[in-house]
This record gives C-alpha cells, sequence and structure tokens, in this order.
C-alpha cells in the first residue's frame, strides 16, 4: 500500500507487519494499552498467533516462537519465576505459584508458556508401557530404579496374558 504524506506530515519511519502462524506466539515489551491507548513501559505481553499486526510507537517485539507441541511420552519441566495464580494441567484445580516452583506439564498437547514461567527442559519417558498408560521419566528416579519398574511391569503383563 501506498501513502503519500501531506505537507504536515513527517514521516518518521516505516513498520513491518508482525504475522504469526497458528502455533506461534511472541512477547511484545512496552505494550500498548488497547482500551486506552496508553504505552506501559516495563511491561510484557503475550500474544498467540494465528495473527496480523503493527508494533505501536514504543512496542518491542520479543523473538517469535513455537508453541510447545508434546506427545505422549513426554513432559515438560517449568518453574515459575515469579508469583501467579494457574490451572494444574492434570486435575484442573486452581493453584497459585510462588517463584522457584517446579512442576510438570505431561503430554500429550500444546504448552504455550505463561509470561511468569521458564521451561526448564523436556524429557521423554524411559519406560513406555501404554497399555497401561505408564510413563516414568529420568529426573523422578535413577536408572536402576526405572529398569526395577520395568521389569515388574512386564512381570505383571505376561502374568495378565497367560491366566
Amino acid at each position: 500500500e501506498t501513502i503519500i504524506p501531506s505537507v504536515n506530515e513527517v514521516v518518521v519511519g516505516e513498520v513491518s507487519l508482525v504475522t504469526l502462524g497458528p502455533r506461534e506466539y511472541c512477547v511484545l515489551e512496552n505494550p500498548v494499552d488497547d482500551a486506552t491507548g496508553r504505552p506501559q513501559p516495563g511491561r510484557r505481553k503475550l500474544v498467540r498467533g494465528e495473527c496480523r499486526f503493527f508494533l505501536k510507537p514504543g512496542e518491542k517485539l520479543g523473538q517469535v516462537q513455537n508453541v510447545l507441541v508434546l506427545g505422549a511420552e513426554e513432559m515438560l519441566q517449568v518453574m515459575a519465576l515469579e508469583a501467579f495464580e494457574d490451572v494444574d494441567t492434570t486435575t484442573g484445580a486452581r493453584v497459585v505459584r510462588r517463584p522457584g516452583t517446579r512442576w510438570t506439564i505431561p503430554g500429550p498437547r500444546e504448552y504455550l508458556p505463561p509470561l511468569e514461567v521458564k521451561v526448564i527442559g523436556k524429557h521423554i519417558a524411559h519406560v513406555k508401557v501404554e497399555a497401561m498408560n505408564l510413563y516414568v521419566f529420568p529426573h523422578q528416579i535413577n536408572l536402576a530404579a526405572c529398569l526395577a519398574i520395568a521389569v515388574v511391569v512386564l512381570a505383571i503383563m505376561l502374568g495378565l496374558l497367560f491366566k
């Protein structure tokens, strides 16, 4: 689109269109409040796609990132950076997360980390028994215990098969 400034206008810069796909998100720094049109210095705003927008004066675009997609045998370990109210992904109950609190996000799901959360790591289950919906992850126990659980589960399954 072409814009011809009038005599009383001065072009101070060009702004590119920001485009986010359906599984992308970004963090805006110093966002402008949509209701009042006033800048909010020092604040951050999480924007999830699919959308297109122009940055307003004073806003800064953080890195465009992909939403985390977890398979059934995967999980994320996350940590709260500041206090906030969250919904537990397994029970659906409301939980107050305190700074430094760690918890896990089990798959399968898409996960968009809130601004108050840091993703520490993504883990894949060492032992998978899909028939029993059992997944054992490396950070939960040591390798010897993991193998012992695998043997017990296998024995139970073989016992069930031969009865």
